[in-house]
């Protein structure tokens, strides 16, 4: 036997259903169109077991707008004032002013090269979606063009000091009309130390004491990817 029931313990529908062979039901029921906002108790009672869940309905529509989110640039040297620009438009393609968009900014340390594999290239997306510790929470409004351009300061907290590492910052937006409807995005760049990448391998990884090592210092520019050359290198 299954009951349901509403916030008032109101009994809204009740049936007998045939347990499957796996010992399973399935049935459904109709919520009121006009109470969107309530809840609901279902109750199963099997000779002297019952057993109950709640089921919380609430109203959605769609969004009227969508929501992307580009960086300025494709790639930002540390120190770098960083802007991701957010667009809020209409899905025919016109812009969406006066939106309230906010969102958190998160770094976390890119891991893109492996001294134990050469040719070893990462990609920041495929490991998980963890997007690093929180950096900044970010607010503002959409103008005439709908846009709305995020200002996040990529140099380190102490003055003088590099990060070891290059990293990538990601920008989670939530944009929400004064209906209350909202949408989300979020995109990505990379925050590199420098406009090239110096890489240091050493040409074996454990050595007797005493015994000399030689090491493979290699440039390559961001861009291009092609070898730095005329740069001055200090060891």
């Amino acid at each position: 036997e299954i009951s349901v029931l509403d916030s008032d313990d109101s009994v809204v529908d009740s049936k007998s259903l045939p347990l499957s062979q796996d010992g399973t039901v399935s049935g459904s029921f109709k919520t009121d169109p006009q109470n969107l906002g309530d809840s609901y108790s279902v109750r199963l009672n099997y000779g002297e077991s019952s057993d109950s869940h709640y089921v919380s309905i609430v109203s959605y529509r769609k969004p009227e707008f969508r929501v992307s989110v580009e960086p300025q640039k494709p790639r930002y040297i540390q120190g770098e004032p960083l802007r991701f620009v957010v667009q809020v438009e209409t899905f025919t393609g016109e812009p969406v002013p006066g939106m309230d968009v906010g969102g958190w900014v998160y770094r976390k340390a890119d891991w893109t090269f492996s001294p134990f594999e050469e040719e070893f290239e990462g990609d920041p997306d495929d490991s998980s979606d963890y997007v690093g510790d929180a950096v900044e929470e970010v607010k503002g409004t959409t103008d005439d063009m709908g846009r709305c351009v995020v200002t996040v300061n990529t140099a380190p907290k102490s003055q003088g000091q590099v990060d070891d590492t290059d990293s990538v910052w990601t920008f989670e937006a939530n944009v929400q009309d004064q209906n209350g409807q909202t949408a989300q995005a979020s995109n990505h760049v990379k925050v590199v130390r420098g406009e090239y990448d110096l890489m240091v391998v050493p040409n074996r990884f454990v050595v007797d004491p005493g015994q000399a090592v030689g090491v493979k210092i290699q440039a390559k520019w961001h861009d291009t990817g092609e070898g730095a050359s005329g740069r001055k290198v200090k060891v």
